[in-house]
């Protein structure tokens, strides 16, 4: 932790109130970038895409905040990264029932619980038709590059 530490400018997240979940998440972005740019022999990297899974409820501004002090010296210190929200989908497996969920449908200490684990969706959330806990996720999980867009 004290290579990461010395990296940045400002203090640790857990010292300063922000999300560690967040800063994880943006380090691991932050490595994947670095990694291909590598692979493909990048002199620059001028955009990047991240999908943020809605379901992975991350807050955003801590995310850009983090990803713009994980670049700070690197080859992705100037890139454009554009930030794109995917939403939450589900299909239950006992009726076949298709859905996006709302927000709104799940309260702030479930929305937490599954912001650390996803997985906890289940438990939390039902199939609007048939009231069924069984289903699949199909959308809004996770976080990924979507592209880079390099100069060798």
């Amino acid at each position: 932790m004290r290579g990461l530490r010395n990296r940045l400018n400002s203090p640790l997240p857990s010292e300063s109130g922000g999300c560690l979940h967040e800063w994880a998440l943006a380090e691991a972005v932050v490595s994947t970038m670095l990694a291909v740019a590598k692979e493909k022999g990048a002199k620059m990297v001028s955009e990047a895409k991240i999908k943020l899974g809605r379901l992975q409820n991350i807050d955003t501004e801590i995310f850009n905040h983090a990803l713009r002090e994980l670049t700070k010296g690197t080859l992705l210190e100037k890139t454009e990264i554009k930030l794109e929200m995917e939403e939450s989908r589900f299909r239950c497996r006992a009726c076949g029932h298709e859905w996006n969920l709302d927000p709104s449908e799940v309260g702030s200490d479930e929305s937490e619980a599954i912001h650390f684990v996803p997985d906890l969706a289940h438990a939390f959330i039902r199939c609007p038709r048939c009231r069924s806990p069984d289903f699949e996720v199909t959308g809004g999980r996770g976080v990924w590059v979507d592209y880079i867009r390099i100069s060798t």
